[in-house]
Parts: C-alpha cells; structure tokens; sequence
C-alpha cells in the first residue's frame, strides 16, 4: 500500500506533530510512506521515523504557492522563470500595499500560474492533502493516485477562502478527512461534501522516540501552562488580561507559555509593560510538551477558535484538567465543571477560574479523578486511520 502525505510546510504546529506520530502509528503497518513539503520547510523532517521517504519538491511550487519563507532565495533559484518571478513580485508590492486580500489572491494566483507539469510517474493508492488549501490543489494537479484525499483541520469559515476555486479541486477528490465532527458538519453545509472524521493522533509514540529534556518547577506555586502558536487566534492578549488580575490579586503560580511565532516579540513586550515576569514565564518551543504538561497542575487555553485543539487532548491524556474559552469545537472535549472549565472569551472570566481552582485543591483532585474514570481505552490509531482512508477507496 502507497500513501503520500503531502504538506505546506513541516514546521512545528499541531497539525504537523499529529501527522509525524501518525507516521509512527503506521510503522508496522506494511504500508510505504512518501512525504512532500511543498515550500520545503521541514524542521520535523529530522524526528521521522526511517520508513519514511522525503520526496523534495522543486522550489518553483514554493513561489506558487507565494510562500514568504525564503522567497527572495526561491526567486533567485529560479532565475530561469523571470515571467513567474516578476508575479510574485507584484503579488508582494500589491500585499504590502493592502490592494488585495491575500488569502483568496494566493489562491487565484496558483490556477492563473499553475503550469502544465508532467504528474509523478509513482502512482500512489492513496495522496492526502494534509494542510488543505495548496496541498489539495497539489495532489489534484501534480500527483497520479487511484485515490485523492484531503484534510479539514479547522473551523473552515474562519479562514476568508474563495469557497468557488475551493470547490472546483474539492469536486475532483475522492473524499475529505476532518479532526472533528463539528469542523464535518460546517464542511458539509458549504460544500455539500460530507468529510469522514478521524481524530487527531496524540504524540505519544512520538515521544517515545525523541530525546527530551525536563522542566523544574516550583512545588511551592501552582503550575500551569498555555501550549500554542504564537499568532493570532490563539488569545494572548486574553492571557495577558488574566495575568495582570491574577498579579493583582497576589495568586502564587507560574504560567508557562509554551510556542513560538509571530507574536513571540509581542508577548515580551506586554509581559514587561505590565511587570508580569514572575508570573508569565515563556518558555519558547519545547517539542516534546508531554514533558511540560506532566509536571502542570492544569493547562489553559484562551483560544478563540480551534479545528479540534491538539493540546487539549493531550493535556486529558495526562489527566490534568483545563480552563478553556467556549470556541465551538472546544464542547467535543471539556465537559464544564467535570474535566475543566469553560468560560467566556474574557481574561477576567479566565483570571476567576484560575483563581478558584488554585483556591480550591480538592476540586481540581475531582476533576482529575473524573478524568480517569472516563478515560477512552486506547485505540490503534495506525490502523483506525487506514480504515477509514480504506472506506474511500476506488477499487
């Protein structure tokens, strides 16, 4: 059985890590595993299993793709398409400018430039677009394969697509993946397309084959932890509200914020303007997170929208309950009062949970303890996947 994955990038992100342990689920599996990073950022590829083949993809898909990692390199590697070069050029002069929206301009921009380009001469049982968006477009243009699939990995109208170019590759795949039964549902109604759900592989295979350093904590404070990109959508400044009231309110705690990304110089910045250094403790990208989650009393998640959140699951997984914020797919995982909290997008609601978990000990031992009384016997999540691609198969 041939399977290519296929990625916008293998850089650290949930969606990448759930991919890379699905890898080491499908090990045993008697299955061979192609992998392509279309704008070839693999900072992952190291900690794959050795089954697994990295086929490179010439950087001219990269431009394609207007990827801004490395672009003025990848425009210089490809001296030789000054046409497709001088593009992304106007393509980066009108960005800078706001004369376009970006994501439906990238969009447009891969069929308008797409070339005619001869199909991998490895047919593939299966090609899946992992990431959505470029990589469906990728599997259905570039890959010969009995069967294509892609992957829906969030909330699909939070992402300002052009639903019409969407639905043109969306029509000439064999079916849709997705994390969640909610991320389904909103899926279908715009597309008339009904996704089959498979969750999201934790890391716990993953990390049993890495190296990985420890934290030393505090015992003395409570200890809890945010785990997420650093960017927009993942409600730090929500972080940073509940911070400053827990400050003000002298609550003895460490929160550690797990992550890198754009926001990585913002986030210095406001832990300095409000003096919050002792409390707010970034820790930058650690990969393995097990080993930070173990050591927390609870995590917290001020998200304001998740496909279905990596984190959360993980953190259940090691029986430490959550404070999460009420974005919709967070109901699929946090039962309010019994495994954690959820509240609204509101630092202040996020602050009076905090507190009254750190005030109250034996509830969170109760919420512990309902997470291990429910606890879903582990399942094999190599060959719970293949199933569910299997149903998709054309014979």
């Amino acid at each position: 059985m041939k399977i290519l994955f296929v990625v916008n990038n293998f850089n650290f992100g949930g969606p990448q890590k759930s991919l890379l342990n699905l890898m080491y689920e499908l090990e045993d599996k008697d299955v061979e595993v192609d992998l392509m990073i279309l704008n070839n950022q693999n900072q992952l590829a190291k900690y794959l299993p050795s089954y697994v083949n990295t086929i490179e993809v010439p950087s001219k898909f990269s431009l394609l793709m207007l990827s801004k990692e490395n672009i003025i390199k990848n425009m210089a590697k490809n001296i030789t398409h000054p046409i497709l070069n001088l593009k992304v050029m106007i393509f980066l002069i009108k960005s800078l400018l706001k004369l376009q929206e970006n994501v439906k301009a990238k969009q447009i921009f891969w069929v308008k430039n797409k070339w005619k380009y001869k199909k991998t001469e490895k047919h593939y049982d299966f090609a899946i677009g992992v990431s959505g968006g470029h990589s469906v477009y990728y599997i259905v243009d570039y890959i010969n394969a009995k069967n294509k699939l892609g992957w829906i990995r969030t909330d699909y109208r939070v992402l300002k697509r052009d639903h019409e170019i969407d639905a043109t590759y969306f029509d000439q795949v064999d079916g849709m993946l997705s994390v969640s039964s909610l991320c389904a549902n909103i899926f279908e109604d715009l597309f008339n397309i009904k996704p089959k759900v498979f969750y999201n592989s934790l890391p716990t295979k993953l990390y049993q084959n890495i190296q990985s350093e420890s934290l030393e904590i505090d015992l003395n404070k409570l200890n809890i932890c945010t785990i997420c990109r650093l960017d927009t959508g993942k409600g730090l400044d929500l972080l940073i509200d509940a911070a400053v009231i827990l400050k003000e309110n002298n609550v003895n705690i460490n929160w550690y914020v797990v992550g890198t990304g754009k926001l990585s110089n913002w986030l210095k910045t406001a832990i300095e303007e409000h003096e919050l250094q002792e409390i707010v403790k970034p820790l930058g990208f650690v990969f393995n997170t097990g080993k930070i989650i173990e050591k927390m009393d609870f995590l917290v998640h001020p998200s304001r929208f998740e496909g279905k959140s990596n984190t959360i699951d993980e953190a259940l997984y090691y029986s430490k309950p959550v404070v999460a914020t009420n974005f919709e797919t967070v109901y699929e995982q946090i039962t309010n009062g019994k495994n954690g909290f959820i509240v609204t997008m509101d630092g202040k609601e996020i602050a009076n949970k905090i507190m009254k978990l750190a005030n109250e000990l034996h509830l969170l031992e109760v919420m512990k303890s309902n997470i291990n009384e429910n606890r879903v016997e582990e399942i094999d999540k190599g060959k719970e996947f293949l199933n569910t691609i299997y149903g998709f198969g054309k014979e």
